[in-house]
């Protein structure tokens, strides 16, 4: 599993009784897929600036009912940014992000890690030349660049 070494905060896991995979929600909501080089961290852009859950003091995380739902909360003007991470038949991990606050915002998901990336109906993510992660839909607009902030 990619993502934290030793030492490093506990991480959630997230999957299916029987399934073939697991993920890891570390304490920001990074998604650390297992056996996979790759990771998938998620940002808000609010009216104010780029709100990234690894470098915000106000994050806090829960299991949903108990269940392997992880929830995570982030503050930004006026509410929260709120993330669910659940797993779903087959090898599929829902990333859900809900807008808790009465101001606008947009969501960012960034991977980190893959040598590849791809989008369009039949590909996603590519970890070690194999599409690992399809999206569910055609993706209309996307924007791809390598980090310059980060």
């Amino acid at each position: 599993m990619s993502g934290p070494g030793p030492g490093a905060a506990p991480q959630s896991l997230v999957g299916l009784l029987g399934g073939t995979r697991v993920a890891a929600v570390d304490e920001h909501g990074t998604l650390h897929p297992a056996r996979a080089i790759w990771s998938l961290e998620w940002w808000v852009g609010a009216d104010d600036r780029w709100h990234r859950p690894t470098h915000e003091p106000a994050v806090r995380q829960s299991l949903v009912e108990g269940m392997p739902v992880v929830r995570t909360a982030m503050r930004v003007p006026g509410g929260d940014a709120v993330q669910e991470v659940y797993a779903v038949t087959g090898d599929a991990v829902v990333i859900d992000v809900e807008n808790a606050s009465p101001a606008p915002f947009v969501a960012a998901f960034v991977v980190r890690g893959a040598g590849h990336v791809a989008l369009g109906d039949t590909t996603g993510v590519v970890d070690g030349g194999k599409p690992t992660a399809p999206p569910p839909r055609s993706i209309t607009k996307p924007a791809l660049s390598a980090p310059s902030c980060c």
